[in-house]
């Protein structure tokens, strides 16, 4: 597991390196007037600084003596695959069904299925969070969200 998370933090180190050599190409600007290169750079700055310590974390933690398992191993693929696959239907569908109707239908299906919830908890959360999405995102952020064909 220690070289795992190793690698991963090169990677990120590498990654974070690419987007602020970048973010240096584009106009930076300034606090007060932010340029197209200001967020990725603050935002390759933070992954750098969090990868560099996990990679001195990962190089200075002793191994326990006994290796303790890993219950990852243990879940199933198909999860990862059905909630990948239904991201991505959610993807198609959020311009036809609408903002409301394909995020009831994502969560019904990640909470009933993926979670394993009662019906009463996947029917509830369901539109609960829909609704406090939308209100945060249409009404407070007053961001355009698809409406689909039904105009909801």
């Amino acid at each position: 597991m220690k070289r795992i998370e190793y690698i991963g933090s090169l990677i990120g180190l590498v990654i974070a390196a690419i987007v602020i050599w970048q973010s240096f190409l584009i106009p930076m600007g300034s606090i007060g007037k932010p340029g197209p290169g200001f967020m990725p750079f603050w935002v390759a700055v933070i992954l750098a600084l969090l990868s560099g310590f996990s990679w001195i974390e990962t190089r200075t933690r002793k191994l326990p003596a006994v290796q303790v398992q890993s219950r990852v191993g243990e879940r199933q693929w198909s999860n990862v695959i059905w909630t990948a696959a239904s991201l991505l239907a959610y993807g198609f569908l959020i311009e036809i069904l609408g903002f409301i109707l394909s995020t009831i239908f994502l969560l019904l299906f990640l909470f009933r299925f993926m979670g394993r919830q009662k019906w009463w908890v996947v029917f509830t959360g369901s539109f609960l969070v829909t609704l406090i999405s939308h209100a945060i995102f249409k009404l407070a952020l007053k961001v355009q969200l698809p409406a689909g064909i039904f105009k909801i």
